[in-house]
């Protein structure tokens, strides 16, 4: 192996010190975003699905559900 291909390994094997805040902090507004999204939405959807019928009808055969999911 030459030098590159070493130094390269040893570098993968070393272990720096992270800690849980420095890995997730860049996503909490992601998350924060795609929770406001979902929580405003869904409702919305909910309505339109019922409006148009697009829902899963229950057959006594097969389904446990006694109402339309």
């Amino acid at each position: 192996m030459n030098e590159t291909t070493t130094d390269i390994l040893v570098t993968a094997g070393t272990r720096s010190e992270l800690r849980v805040d420095d890995v997730l902090s860049p996503y909490w507004g992601v998350f924060v975003v795609a929770f406001v999204v979902a929580f405003v939405i869904t409702p919305g959807v909910r309505v339109l699905a019922l409006r148009n019928g697009v829902v899963d009808w229950p057959d006594k055969a097969r389904k446990a559900h006694a109402q339309p999911v």
